[in-house]
């Protein structure tokens, strides 16, 4: 009987968890998503400034850390609204 009661214990906390978690993530989402945008944005921009201005091979040698940043911030704006699907405490149905 107290294993059916630690597992409901287990259960609800568990749950508990990841209810706050999701609300928390999904509080801080915003702000989050509009600076990984920007820098997703501004950096490519810049990238393709640069490329016009300074022309293709200097702007390869040069700047090609501008790209990676900008592919970095959209890497990592993907996984956070992953991580927050992950925590849902709905179960979600992706038509994958």
């Amino acid at each position: 009987m107290s294993y059916v009661l630690g597992a409901m214990m287990l259960k609800v906390i568990s749950t508990t968890f990841r209810v706050i978690l999701f609300y928390v993530l999904l509080w801080i989402r915003v702000p989050v998503a509009l600076i990984l945008q920007a820098v997703t944005s501004l950096s490519a921009m810049a990238f393709v400034v640069m490329l016009v201005v300074r022309g293709w091979s200097n702007a390869i040698d040069v700047f090609w850390p501008l790209l990676a940043f900008s592919f970095g911030a959209f890497v990592l704006r993907w996984i956070y609204d992953g991580i927050l699907m992950l925590v849902s405490p709905e179960e979600l149905f992706l038509d994958i």
